[in-house]
């Protein structure tokens, strides 16, 4: 079981892990899109100059879910050239080699042309290249490029960015529920634990709470010394039982260096003062052999009367 600051402690880090993967994301995602925006447009540039162009703006690269990278270029161009060109421009842009590129008529938005690179073997003959040769159907192309590994990165890039969140949170939760549950030792520790408990003994209108070092009775509690209190624990562990002077030595005081036999005699003065109000009980000196606590059985007020009654009924007769 850990404090409660830590546990608050715990729960801001799990949660500043969960507002700082985003951003990690972010500083890790390489500058992709930016490389390709500038692929193409270098692309369209070139095609224009080749067609003796060289004042038209390049449109804007957008990117849609369904083509890709996507260039409304926007007149006609050289199918064969093309291919060699987005080979030249993407190898020296340091991009996949493996795409799909595709031609839409510019009126009627059909797809006319197209290729991927996974089907050319070799890549570098353009005879390869789907539909090159082929009279071209249309004066007008917009051009959309495609790479499907990246896009596989993307997504799964994207479902673990949204498990390990979820994870996390989980595991924090589960471990916050972990450190409020109280401690619950198993039966056996538990059955340890009860019998490893120290006892309170009532010693007539006294109470010895041994582990307090502490006798409980009308007027203000008494409190004990630490030999003190062994003395008595081992007396009331042995009540009306005789006890050698060596026995309570080994006791009370065990091998802390040589002992005066006197020592055991004065505390035992120190524990019949402290126990004068318990009329009941007596530590009884045995001459050359120990000590012995003697206690009384009180009787109670309903006992003494039915104990007076019968000496009185035995008096009639």
């Amino acid at each position: 079981m850990i404090t409660g600051k830590l546990r608050l402690q715990g729960f801001g880090f799990i949660f500043s892990l969960l507002l700082c993967l985003p951003d990690q994301a972010m500083s890790n995602t390489p500058s992709f899109e930016l490389e390709v925006n500038l692929a193409l447009r270098e692309i369209g540039h070139h095609l224009l100059l080749e067609q003796g162009d060289s004042t038209s703006a390049i449109p804007p690269v957008v990117f849609e879910k369904d083509r890709g990278f996507y260039l409304k270029f926007g007149g006609a161009l050289d199918y064969e050239r093309l291919q060699e060109l987005v080979e030249e421009t993407f190898q020296s842009k340091g991009l996949p080699s493996t795409y799909s590129l595709a031609l839409f008529d510019c009126e009627t938005d059909v797809l006319m042309l197209g290729y991927s690179t996974r089907e050319v073997k070799p890549r570098d003959l353009p005879s390869e290249v789907s539909c090159v040769g082929r009279d071209e159907l249309s004066n007008c192309y917009h051009l959309a490029v495609n790479f499907p590994a990246q896009a596989e990165k993307e997504d799964t890039f994207l479902l673990v960015a949204a498990i390990v969140p979820i994870v996390v949170l989980l595991l924090g939760g589960f471990w916050w529920w972990k450190q409020t549950q109280p401690e619950r030792p198993i039966p056996g520790q538990m059955e340890v634990v009860e019998e490893a408990r120290t006892p309170i003994y009532q010693l007539g209108p006294l109470r010895f709470e041994p582990e307090n070092q502490t006798l409980l009775g009308e007027g203000e509690p008494q409190r004990l010394t630490f030999r003190e209190s062994k003395l008595l624990d081992l007396f009331c562990q042995n009540k009306n039982q005789l006890l050698t002077r060596e026995s309570i030595l080994e006791f009370v005081w065990g091998d802390e260096g040589v002992m005066v036999g006197r020592s055991i005699d004065v505390f035992v003065s120190r524990l019949r003062k402290k126990l004068k109000a318990a009329d009941n009980i007596k530590i009884a000196s045995v001459h050359g052999v120990g000590y012995r606590m003697e206690i009384e059985e009180q009787q109670t007020v309903e006992e003494a009367k039915g104990s007076q009654g019968f000496t009185l009924n035995l008096t009639d007769n």
